[in-house]
């Protein structure tokens, strides 16, 4: 198949579902998104339904090398990332670095590790249901806590800072468990 490429390739954004950075080049170039979709795709090998993108079409259709699209979209990273480090739901970032990516809404897959966008410090870390992200210009406490989050990520690695950070939020949760308060109040404070 021909693909032929684009006249305003815009590039990706970080962390980018490989879907939705298609969809934005059809929204840009007028053009049907499942035509683009399929000019970029193929068959999965065991005959299934399902599609897979082959990283040479998309690199001709937007002038961009394989590697510099790896770069910004994990799916098309060879070796495949530790998906693992990945958020399970994909969703939007910071929008004022979105609104920097023409062509619609962007929808990223996050690292467990990012929940603040340092440059504007806005949250992006697992979002409220229908709420915006918070700007957290007023609590410098937050954004510092990412910059400390980081430093040990990079010391000690994402899987041990992820369970460092999950075994915290599950000692909260017992903490702040309203539904069975403790008999003595006291308890809180020991535990």
């Amino acid at each position: 198949m021909l693909v032929r490429r684009l006249p305003a390739p815009v590039p990706p954004a970080q962390h980018e579902v490989t879907a939705c950075y298609i969809s934005r080049l059809a929204t840009l170039h007028g053009l049907d998104v499942n035509d683009l979709w399929v000019q970029v795709t193929r068959r999965e090998k065991s005959g299934g339904m399902r599609r897979v993108i082959v990283p040479e079409r998309l690199a001709a259709l937007t002038g961009r090398t394989i590697h510099a699209l790896a770069g910004a979209l994990p799916e098309l990273r060879d070796p495949q990332p530790n998906w693992a480090m990945f958020r399970h739901q994909p969703q939007t970032g910071c929008h004022r670095c979105d609104s920097k990516h023409p062509g619609g809404k962007v929808t990223r897959l996050l690292p467990h590790h990012r929940y603040v966008c340092l440059r504007h410090r806005t949250w992006i870390g697992p979002p409220d249901v229908n709420q915006p992200a918070a700007d957290l210009s007023d609590i410098p406490a937050i954004v510092h806590s990412q910059r400390r989050h980081l430093r040990i990520l990079s010391r000690h690695g994402w899987a041990p800072t992820y369970d460092a950070v999950l075994t915290a939020f599950s000692f909260c949760g017992h903490i702040w468990d309203i539904a069975n308060p403790p008999e003595d109040r006291q308890h809180v404070w020991h535990t």
